[in-house]
């Protein structure tokens, strides 16, 4: 009976139980049991939990294991996507032209594929497993061996008619060269493919090599220019070859302007000399006249 002594009891077998009821029952009320055995229940939920984070851990482990050194095929897509350069097919944005006195370098938007077999011809660099080996122009002036062919590829859009203008190519190493000039690429052979929008293809050579029959943008003997005409709105998808059978170096660098844009040819010492000395006899030739006819 609650709140009964055990001092009331007479028997004392009686008594002895009432005490140890009450002894059980005040140990498992006890604040401090209570917190040890919650405490050892949280230790218990801690130690599985991590246990089962252990086994998870492993089987993830296993199965990443099993996926790529058991099958090929899992093996194959990894390396594929760790050394695929992406975008595989090159395609260089178009360069928008319009109807100005101002030149258009295309160095910034030209690939460039070396033929060190020079076996390749228009066909063969239209196709899509030749056109992904072309990378992006980093050096204007390609130092290969003698015979070696250099594809150059650009898009261009008229944004206006183009009428006469040339694409030339330049060798940025003679800039500051006396007696030579940047425009003076001298390039043995140069082809100039244009596929138009229309499907329409125009093909132009320049080269040193070729007569002067043959060359229509023909300006200097060392000059390489190849004329193009645009209608307003109509796109070229433009290719050129470039080959040198003597020397083993390439002028790749390559610009666009109108044809009535005078082309800064340097004069050199040879040329000053040859105009002073021109001048100094036309002088003496007329002086000859006007004191042989007084």
């Amino acid at each position: 009976m609650p709140g009964k002594s055990c001092l009331s009891t007479t028997s004392t077998s009686s008594t002895t139980n009432c005490y140890a009821n009450l002894s059980l029952r005040r140990r498992k009320s006890s604040p401090l049991r209570r917190r040890t055995i919650r405490g050892g229940s949280v230790d218990r939920e801690k130690g599985n939990a991590g246990h089962d984070s252990k086994k998870n851990r492993a089987r993830i482990s296993t199965f990443i294991k099993r996926m790529v050194f058991n099958s090929p095929k899992y093996l194959v897509w990894v390396v594929l996507l760790l050394t695929t350069e992406l975008p595989l097919a090159q395609v260089p944005p178009p360069v928008m032209i319009e109807n100005t006195l101002r030149v258009y370098p295309l160095d910034a938007h030209t690939l460039v594929r070396v033929d060190s077999s020079a076996d390749l011809d228009f066909e063969a660099v239209r196709r899509p497993d030749i056109l992904e080996k072309f990378r992006p122009l980093e050096s204007v002036l390609a130092g290969g061996q003698p015979g070696w062919t250099y594809w150059l590829h650009f898009r261009m859009a008229a944004k206006d008619t183009l009428k006469d203008w040339m694409i030339l190519l330049k060798n940025p190493a003679y800039q500051n060269v006396t007696n030579h000039s940047a425009y003076t690429a001298g390039n043995e052979y140069v082809d100039g493919y244009f596929l138009l929008s229309s499907g329409e293809l125009v093909h132009r050579r320049d080269g040193f090599h070729l007569p002067k029959s043959q060359r229509p943008g023909y300006r200097h003997p060392l000059m390489n220019a190849l004329p193009i005409s645009l209608a307003a709105g109509d796109t070229a998808d433009v290719f050129l070859r470039v080959q040198n059978l003597k020397k083993g170096h390439a002028a790749l660098a390559a610009e666009l302007r109108p044809s009535s844009l005078e082309i800064p040819f340097g004069k050199s010492d040879m040329h000053t000399l040859m105009g002073l000395c021109m001048g100094v006899t036309g002088i003496l030739a007329i002086l000859c006249l006007f004191f042989f006819f007084r």
